[in-house]
């Protein structure tokens, strides 16, 4: 799933994300992640990407806080490594 989606936020505004890529990660196998951006840019022509929990009921898709620091830390690193593998 690559491309703009249309997300709930969590203060139920509709806010449209840049998709980056969709995955899991082995140690979470029941939960899918997204990574994304919101169009920002940042110095130097870097672009912010962020990482939240995809939850998708029906045919609407919220994102969720990954708020367990440990689960931050393996789902960044897996991402990193996927990137990396990509090069």
């Amino acid at each position: 799933m690559n491309g703009i989606l249309s997300i709930t936020a969590p203060n139920n505004q509709n806010i449209d994300i840049n998709v980056i890529d969709v995955f899991t990660v082995d140690e979470y196998a029941n939960k899918q992640y997204i990574a994304y951006t919101l169009f920002e840019s940042e110095k130097e022509g870097l672009i912010r990407v962020y990482i939240s929990i995809l939850n998708e009921q029906e045919q609407t898709y919220t994102l969720e806080v990954i708020e367990d620091k440990e689960e931050e830390e393996t789902v960044i690193e897996a991402f990193k490594n996927m990137t990396l593998e990509e090069e």
